[in-house]
């Protein structure tokens, strides 16, 4: 197991390295520059990190598609064909993208804070965090080499951070609006959408993973 995670992590070295150096540039953010050179500096090469942060936080929430891409359509085939128990590709399908998703998490957790005073909060870093335990779930449910749904990568992305939150703000708003006659999402909306959102997520990932467990012992996958 420990060889399958070292190989998905050296397929996605790209990916950690961007987040290594968004994480020693982040004290940018922070910093309150006392002459104009370091003024100038973090004002040029701050709107570029917080762009990189807003496509990271979109493009990575489902990390397991982007190592599958690596490997190719037709790894399982190869890869269940060696030595390799089914119990060790699923551990290391969980392992890799809770690597990923817990240096994902740091990243885009140390470039939200400074925005938190304007209302915004935790909601991409949590949903980030829900969507990969999701991916996993859903889509990858035994092994990052072969796919359990045949869902677009796009798509899914699409759905679940998009269309899903976009419902999910509509139905809330038309409680509010029958209920108390509002009109607006109030910032208690926020804590709520995130925190469920995690949990579901969360369960999900965990109810998978005892599942395929017990298909494994069983025999059945």
């Amino acid at each position: 197991m420990k060889r399958l995670v070292i190989r998905n992590l050296a397929l996605r070295k790209t990916t950690l390295s961007i987040y290594l150096v968004l994480a020693l540039l982040s004290p940018l953010l922070f910093l309150t520059p006392s002459s104009e050179i370091l003024s100038q500096l973090g004002k040029t090469i701050t709107p570029f990190l917080v762009a990189l942060y807003y496509v990271l936080s979109i493009k990575d929430s489902a990390h397991i598609y982007r190592v599958h891409d690596k490997l190719g359509n037709h790894a399982s085939l190869y890869f269940k064909s060696l030595p390799v128990s089914k119990k060790q590709l699923l551990n290391a399908n969980y392992l890799t993208m809770l690597i990923f998703t817990l240096f994902g998490a740091i990243v885009l957790t140390i470039y939200t804070i400074p925005y938190i005073k304007f209302g915004l909060g935790y909601t991409i870093p949590f949903s980030y965090i829900a969507i990969n335990f999701f991916t996993i779930a859903i889509v990858f449910r035994t092994c990052s080499e072969e796919k359990s749904e045949n869902i677009n990568y796009f798509g899914f992305l699409l759905i679940m951070c998009l269309l899903i939150p976009l419902s999910i703000s509509v139905i809330y708003i038309g409680v509010r609006r029958v209920l108390f006659g509002e009109m607006y999402v109030t910032f208690t909306f926020n804590p709520w959408f995130n925190f469920t959102y995690l949990v579901v997520g969360t369960v999900m990932m965990l109810g998978n993973y005892l599942i395929q467990l017990k298909k494994i012992d069983k025999g059945g996958i």
